[in-house]
């Protein structure tokens, strides 16, 4: 269990870190220095001003992430084969020796699980209008010097 649990969370935290830290370099320092400007301490810049703006830009990422640390856990089906396995043969012979029907619907339950999560990932994206947009090229509006004017 510990083989699989200190590697993922060391793993997870070190992106968590990563994303937080991009998303409280990514706001402008006007943001923070409104808060000192005020009178608020570090710590309360950056729980009432800075952290609320970072995590409201960064909800995508963080939800994308969430979920790649869901598909991490598969690591465990290597690192645990052996328990895996026996916990499926008990189940599957509670279940009258109906193996494959319990493989399979786990299988499902995980596959849909992660669907959800890129759903919502993607929702959240559309909802807080951070998804990319086509970029359209602009007329040329500015007058040109020795091209005729085309009536």
């Amino acid at each position: 269990f510990w083989q699989l649990v200190i590697p993922i969370v060391l793993h997870g935290v070190g992106n968590f870190a990563e994303i937080f830290r991009a998303g409280v370099l990514a706001l402008p320092r006007g943001q923070s220095e409104a808060g000192y400007a005020i009178g608020l301490r570090h710590g309360q810049v950056m729980r009432l001003i800075v952290l609320p703006q970072a995590v409201r830009a960064l909800l995508p990422t963080i939800i994308g992430q969430a979920v790649r640390a869901l598909k991490d856990t598969t690591l465990g089906y290597v690192v645990s084969y052996p328990e895996l396995m026996h916990q499926g043969n008990v189940l599957g012979s509670f279940l009258e020796n109906d193996f494959l029907q319990v493989y399979f619907e786990v299988a499902v339950i995980f596959i849909a699980l992660n669907w959800l999560l890129s759903k919502l990932a993607e929702w959240v994206e559309t909802r807080t209008g951070r998804t990319p947009r086509p970029v359209r090229p602009r007329p040329n509006t500015a007058p040109q010097i020795g091209v005729p004017k085309t009536n």
